[in-house]
């Protein structure tokens, strides 16, 4: 699944450290180039030219648009925040028609929009992502009683995780051949 980070840009270094967990536990791709950028965490509106702040909003909305999912980090709705780019970035995601996740307190009306998924904390959107990939290859495993264990990794691919050890009895050496044989077809 490829997503996006929408977020306070003060949490920028907690989000880079939530991407690593991303690629590694979930194998997602994580579109938000906003990640990368390295300007001063309590930087404040008026302190770039509008140039910059049009091409950094375009480029945010491009970065939504190649995206399957908008996970959004919302903050305490008791709590005054300054900024607020990532309510834009919701609500084009939700206009787009993104998977749209929600991770914290719900900050507004939009966050009770049917098709949200709310979760308290990241932890929370990760497990509840392992569980339903887990389901879905045991699912695919009853329907389909004589499925290779070939078919299984070849699923697990499609999904964008790759458990080689579960899907490969022989470990990461017989995952060289698998890949080699490649393909996309689980069922075929």
């Amino acid at each position: 699944m490829t997503v996006y980070i929408a977020g306070q840009y003060a949490r920028r270094d907690e989000f880079r450290e939530v991407v690593k967990r991303l690629r590694e536990e979930l194998h997602f791709t994580v579109t938000s180039r906003w990640l990368d950028e390295t300007e001063p965490l309590n930087l404040q509106m008026g302190q770039h030219s509008e140039d910059f702040y049009r091409i950094t909003a375009a480029i945010d909305l491009q970065d939504i648009a190649k995206s399957d999912a908008i996970l959004f980090f919302s903050e305490d709705p008791l709590v005054g925040v300054i900024r607020g780019g990532r309510h834009v970035e919701f609500g084009y995601a939700l206009a787009k028609g993104k998977t749209i996740f929600v991770v914290g307190p719900r900050e507004n009306v939009f966050h009770y929009v049917p098709g949200v998924t709310n979760f308290l904390n990241i932890d929370e959107f990760i497990t509840s992502h392992l569980h339903a990939y887990q389901f879905l290859l045991n699912s695919i495993r009853v329907s389909n009683p004589g499925i290779t264990e070939e078919r299984i990794y070849l699923a697990k691919r499609q999904m964008g995780i790759e458990w080689f050890k579960e899907a490969v009895p022989e470990g990461l050496e017989g995952l060289e051949s698998l890949q080699e044989k490649g393909g996309t077809d689980i069922f075929g």
